[in-house]
């Protein structure tokens, strides 16, 4: 909740170190978690908030919507792919996708323990590329990128700034590196499609490159949602009130700002 006028945007963002009711709190013994926990905070919160607001039948209605959520198992260090055309999805299979240490804890599912899978792949587009390739052949396939962070942003002045900036570029720049590379394997397909009718009949019979087109389809449309926060709101630990509140709301007029709902086709 709001602490009213009297408390300043700093000393909300401060307060939010001590916990968010709608997401996560201090352990009981928090003088004693540097020994006894591996987390600072535990997701209690985050799970109540979700059962709350997340229709289970709903979310496993495959026929109706694909979700894939990403995870890392903290002991083999793979990633792993939670999806409802797969198996039923769970709140802890969400609550694990958001699992970032050392902040909240790893999050047991079924016999393994999982982390956030941004630690390994922050923008997995290529689970998105591979749910639109399965789509039919006539479908119309667009991609949607969100970023959370923006790439831009002042040199840092001490270390909590430091921090914060590393965050930041951790997210942004792995964005970056995904798109060059989503488009290069697209223009690869757009070209193949183009040389297919010159292909001899014994290449086209390889099963390579059946295999190619068989499994891989260009994307139509890719389109970007850059984020242009002001600087005392771009900090990756901070879920204060006010500060949530604020990217929604600039997060929203942004993405109608750079047209979100107009497909960017590609070239």
């Amino acid at each position: 909740m709001l602490l009213g006028p009297f408390f300043t945007q700093e000393v909300e963002q401060a307060l939010g170190v001590l916990g968010n009711a709608g997401m996560y709190q201090l352990w009981q013994d928090h003088l004693l978690t540097p020994y006894r926990r591996t987390s600072i905070y535990n997701l209690e919160p985050l799970r109540r908030t979700l059962r709350e607001l997340v229709d289970d039948d709903k979310l496993n209605r495959s026929q109706d919507t694909r979700v894939v959520v990403e995870a890392v198992n903290v002991a083999t260090g793979e990633l792993k792919y939670f999806d409802n055309h797969k198996e039923r999805l769970q709140i802890e299979h969400i609550v694990a996708s958001a699992s970032l240490p050392p902040g909240f804890p790893f999050m047991p599912v079924g016999e393994q323990s999982f982390w956030d899978g941004g630690l390994v792949e922050n923008t997995p587009l290529s689970q998105a590329i591979n749910c639109l390739e399965q789509l039919d052949g006539n479908s119309r396939r667009e991609v949607i990128v969100v970023e959370l962070f923006p790439m831009s942003g002042p040199v840092p002045k001490d270390m909590a700034e430091v921090i914060n900036r590393l965050g930041q570029l951790s997210a942004a720049s792995k964005l970056r590196i995904d798109q060059k590379l989503f488009q290069t394997i697209n223009s690869l397909i757009a070209f193949l499609q183009k040389v297919d009718p010159y292909i001899p009949d014994q290449l086209r019979s390889d099963p390579l490159y059946r295999a190619l087109f068989a499994q891989h389809k260009k994307i139509d449309a890719l389109t970007v949602i850059t984020a242009h926060f002001p600087d005392d709101r771009t900090s990756a630990g901070d879920f204060s009130h006010e500060t949530i509140e604020s990217r929604i709301k600039l997060g929203y007029e942004q993405a109608k700002r750079q047209h979100i709902g107009t497909p960017h086709p590609v070239e």
